[in-house]
């Protein structure tokens, strides 16, 4: 409670689309909802918790994970 994230919340995402998701964060996850603030708003949204702690590392940042990550990521929801 009262923590923040830097994200996004993706809108009107399938059900075979939030399976794959699933897949791709692995056991590793559990999708929690919770609700978020949103550009002064509040909104419902499904999130991937970790299970256990998290390892530690660099902050996540979004820029360097499209760069080097959104790619592959990409092909693996896909299928390819």
């Amino acid at each position: 409670p009262g923590g923040e994230v830097t994200g996004a919340i993706l809108d009107g995402v399938s059900k075979e689309i939030a399976a794959k998701l699933a897949d791709y964060e692995d056991d590793s996850y559990r999708v929690s909802t919770c609700t978020v603030a949103v550009e002064g708003r509040q909104v419902t949204a499904r999130v991937f918790v970790p299970r256990g702690r998290p390892a530690g590392g660099p902050e996540w940042d979004f820029a360097r994970w499209r760069k080097m990550h959104k790619s592959e990521f990409l092909k693996q929801i896909r299928g390819e």
